[in-house]
């Protein structure tokens, strides 16, 4: 096979995904603000030995692993979880994730291209892709972002060349996917440490400094801001959850017929603070109750929006820094729920599921 590329780089490979069992390229849809794709793929071997010998009696092949792991910032463009989840009528874990599959494809064009358009010089086209597994990033130092995995057990690949299984470019996003002249869809740009709207979320109250919430009231925090300056000072907020996902067999069939979510699945969320003359300001007692449920809303600019429920409890602390090379002390609060994460957004099929004034 003929080579006509010297390399793969960031303009010249996109993503695309589109609903279970789709037959053309008309039905994917480009992803947007991807920021890497990565597949892995594992053939399961299983031993079989046989007394009267050391070597082996047969190395049995059993179902391949295929993994595809996509991280995007959040600029208002659909998240990834949802173009994996196009047949959802239902925002919640297990409405949206217990049984939507996807087709995941992945198409290479020439390496002269300033961006992926046209006819692809290959492909690779994954099938039946479940979500398994995803979270959120928002720092202070970068870009907020999404990252998604999806599992399932078959890929294939496509150059155009006689004796390939697939027809030709079948699965190729055309030549309006991507142009030189894309943009972010939010008006706000891809979102960073300013783009969460601290009116809009709701935090745990147990951290220091937060107040009663003035929309939303009792029982829930806001992060008031104080002269020029937050009363509590976050320098991040990580969210996430693994799906799991264990494979159901029948007899007569060598694959799969289901991969179900593992439920219960755990939702973390850890918000990091810089500490105050406060440190972490939570008790610890042996006798007694310590902690009570938190409600936990994050909302940004773009129209992101996760919602935690109100059923958070802090699973632990820690408070770290502050050493004699010149670092800050930081606290470190993990929360912990299970089954509750509604992620919606401007794009999202059942936006009309979630609205901001009433979070939870």
């Amino acid at each position: 096979m003929a080579r006509n590329n010297n390399r793969i780089f960031y303009a010249v490979h996109a993503v695309g995904l589109a609903k279970f069992a789709t037959t053309g390229a008309a039905d994917f849809k480009a992803a947007s603000g991807v920021q890497s794709v990565g597949i892995n793929t594992t053939f399961n071997l299983e031993q079989v030995f046989q007394l009267g010998q050391i070597e082996i009696y047969e190395n049995i092949e059993n179902i391949p692993d295929v993994e595809v792991t996509i991280e995007k910032v959040l600029d208002g463009a659909t998240l990834i979880q949802h173009l994996a989840t196009a047949d959802a009528t239902v925002g919640t874990l297990a409405g949206r994730y217990n049984n939507n599959r996807a087709m995941v494809n992945v198409a290479y064009y020439d390496d002269a291209n300033s961006n992926a358009s046209g006819v692809p010089l290959a492909q690779v086209h994954m099938s039946g892709m479940y979500v398994s597994s995803m979270s959120f990033s928002l720092p202070t130092d970068g870009n907020f972002t999404e990252s998604c995995t999806l599992v399932g057990n078959d890929k294939t690949w496509s150059t155009g060349v006689a004796g390939d299984d697939l027809p030709y470019n079948q699965w190729g996003f055309g030549p309006t996917s991507y142009t030189d002249t894309g943009a972010p869809a939010a008006a706000s740009g891809v979102q960073r440490r300013e783009n969460l709207v601290m009116s809009g979320c709701i935090f745990p109250t147990e951290i220091p400094g937060m107040t009663q919430h003035s929309v939303y009231g009792a029982g829930k925090g806001e992060n008031v801001l104080s002269g020029d300056k937050h009363a509590v000072h976050m320098q991040s907020i990580n969210v996430a959850t693994d799906l799991g996902r264990t494979e159901l067999f029948e007899l007569g069939k060598r694959g799969p017929y289901h991969r179900f979510a593992d439920f219960p699945t755990e939702v973390t969320c850890s918000f990091e603070i810089v500490e105050s003359e406060l440190g972490d300001f939570i008790d610890a007692a042996a006798e007694g109750a310590n902690i009570t449920d938190q409600t936990i809303f994050l909302l940004c600019s773009d129209g992101t929006r996760l919602d935690l429920g109100t059923n958070n409890k802090l699973a632990s602390i820690s408070s770290t820094g502050g050493e004699t090379g010149g670092g800050n002390r930081t606290s470190t609060y993990n929360y912990s729920n299970f089954n509750k994460l509604t992620v919606s957004a401007k794009l999202d099929v059942v936006e009309s599921l979630k609205t901001v004034t009433n979070p939870t």
